[in-house]
């Protein structure tokens, strides 16, 4: 009878006294008042005593609460969601990520996040589009502690729509991954107009180190910026693959920048290609300032490798 007291004060009295004689049994009364109770301490009350059970069979009710018009009662039933660390709740805690409210959203994020199953990247993605900048960021935590080639990926995906701080949060995530699947996302970061996301994504091509990576990285010789060009050298020298002398060949031939010259040259002695040594040596016969040391060092090396 308490229940139905038309004193806010007593009805939730009544509750918290049912929920300490019954226990978890008393979750069906306090599901009622959630739903049905038209005064908001009230549901607060009850969705508050519901938290602790961490039960599944509670879920209905916080999945119930997210569509409350109070922003406390739903943020209730996401940490009430959160409590419960099954797999069930993931698609509801999906729910709260289209709250209107950022904190919700942001919430929904963290509990997501300590749930350890495949099915939490779906939901997760989505806040990559998030209108609020700390949801946005807290996704792309998420995502790069999974370290898996699908988080990878979906953070590559994402990188066209972001503000350049978090393409380079993302940038970092990318970085180690190797995963061949992203080659697309960084070939198109070469464009971005902020020289440390194309250097960042030199980097990331060079650890995946696949064929599909030396057209985008011979692209980058060609860049306007004279940092992200010797990178480029560097890290097509550092994959010791013949595939890449052409390029570095053309580019010896057509650059002005005699700080890039020994760079590439070095990079020759890495790749060990002995077909570059007719160029080197034409190279040496037009110096008119002696032999450089670099010339012979990476004439020298190209045949030490030559011979190994």
């Amino acid at each position: 009878k308490a229940l139905g007291d038309k004193s806010a004060s007593v009805r939730i009295a009544s509750l918290k006294a049912l929920s300490e004689i019954l226990k978890d049994e008393s979750l069906s009364i306090l599901g009622k008042a959630l739903r049905e109770d038209k005064d908001a301490k009230v549901r607060l009350a009850a969705i508050e005593l519901m938290v602790p059970m961490n039960t599944d069979a509670a879920i209905p009710f916080f999945d119930s609460a997210l569509i409350d018009k109070e922003v406390k009662i739903r943020m209730a039933g996401v940490t009430g969601l959160g409590t419960i660390k099954s797999d069930s709740v993931i698609p509801v805690l999906g729910k709260a990520l289209d709250d209107k409210d950022p904190s919700i959203r942001l919430k929904a994020l963290g509990m997501l996040s300590l749930i350890n199953n495949p099915l939490t990247l779906t939901q997760v993605k989505k806040s990559l589009k998030d209108t609020n900048q700390p949801a946005r960021i807290k996704a792309i935590e998420i995502l790069s502690d999974m370290k898996t080639s699908d988080s990878i990926t979906a953070l590559a995906e994402s990188m066209e729509f972001q503000t350049v701080d978090l393409k380079l949060r993302i940038m970092d995530a990318l970085m180690l991954s190797g995963n061949p699947a992203i080659t697309p996302a960084l070939t198109k970061a070469l464009k971005d107009p902020n020289n440390e996301i194309r250097m960042k994504a030199v980097i990331s091509l060079g650890v995946i180190g696949d064929d599909a990576v030396f057209d985008p990285l011979s692209d980058a010789l060609y860049d306007r910026n004279p940092e992200v060009v010797k990178l480029s050298i560097t890290t097509l020298g550092a994959l010791k693959s013949k595939k890449a002398t052409s390029s570095l060949l053309k580019l010896l031939s057509s650059t002005k920048d005699e700080a890039v010259k020994p760079l590439i040259v070095d990079a020759f002695g890495e790749i060990g290609d002995t077909s570059v040594l007719p160029t080197l040596a034409h190279e040496l016969s037009l110096s008119t300032k002696g032999s450089p040391d670099y010339l012979r060092d990476g004439i020298t090396k190209i045949l030490m490798k030559a011979k190994e």
